[in-house]
């Protein structure tokens, strides 16, 4: 069983969806929401109606002021009791009902600290075409940037459907070993209320693992709203990512360099 923390601030319909579609895993544990203190009332009576589901294992968490991503993941996370957990954006929706055992089973198999999954533009999305790809790894520019090598790209895309250690991945989906997690304190308050904890946490813990067999649909900053959207921080903790891992070495190889990039499985 795999345990999954939600951070929640509003956008009910989003957060409907994504809770629908943890409901139909094969190996949902317990699943945690945090609700970060949110404003829309819908989501309050939702949220205090899906808790009491006999069917499932919830638990909620309310917070009586916004903590942000960071406070709100590091938060979740006290309460799993499974050896992977998943913390997962309320703008996601699993395919299929095995996406959070092929993350954590994709883990397992690596030996794997952190674990990201292939992520498609969720239809309406703003940012891209509907069911192309938005993450398939996090890759680092020569200059040191972080972004997303595939993004856009068609979903059939070779280098984008195996399995592959990498240097960091999205927190949007973000599968992690438990007690590497506490051992590291999880996302630093440094970069919080978010933007950039995920590469951080991914520099820190090392052995990430991006898996294409856990695939979700992701509506691309569709859980930020005004006055509370992450990346408003972004240039702020790009410098911060940049003071504390600079130089971040290039890794673009690891998805354009045929042998890394997995066109073929059984190069060496």
């Amino acid at each position: 069983m795999i345990d999954v923390v939600v951070p929640i601030f509003n956008q009910f319909q989003l957060v409907a969806q994504c809770l629908d579609g943890l409901r139909a895993q094969s190996h949902v544990g317990r699943i945690i929401l945090v609700d970060d203190a949110s404003t829309d009332m819908r989501v309050a009576d939702y949220l205090d109606a899906v808790s009491v589901d006999p069917h499932l294992d919830i638990m909620l968490v309310r917070h009586s002021a916004n903590e942000g991503f960071v406070g709100a993941a590091n938060h979740g996370m006290e309460y799993v009791s499974t050896e992977f957990a998943a913390i997962i954006n309320s703008d996601t929706v699993p395919v299929g009902d095995t996406a959070l055992w092929a993350l954590a089973w994709s883990m397992h198999n690596h030996g794997a600290n952190v674990g990201g999954a292939k992520l498609l533009f969720a239809p309406g999305s703003r940012y891209g075409d509907p069911l192309h790809i938005q993450h398939a790894g996090v890759a680092f520019n020569p200059d040191g940037y972080p972004y997303h090598p595939f993004m856009h790209l068609h979903p059939g895309t070779k280098a984008a459907n195996y399995a592959k250690m990498v240097t960091a991945v999205t927190g949007a989906v973000f599968g992690v070993r438990v007690d590497v997690w506490r051992s590291l304190d999880g996302f630093d308050q440094l970069f919080a209320p978010g933007v950039y904890e995920d590469v951080d946490y991914c520099l820190r813990a090392g052995k990430v693992v991006y898996e294409p067999g856990s695939e979700w649909l992701h509506v691309m900053h569709g859980s930020q709203v005004d006055g509370h959207n992450l990346f408003d921080n972004e240039t702020r903790n790009i410098d911060r990512l940049f003071r504390r891992w600079s130089p971040i070495k290039c890794d673009e190889e690891l998805y354009f360099a045929t042998e890394k990039a997995g066109l073929y499985p059984d190069a060496g």
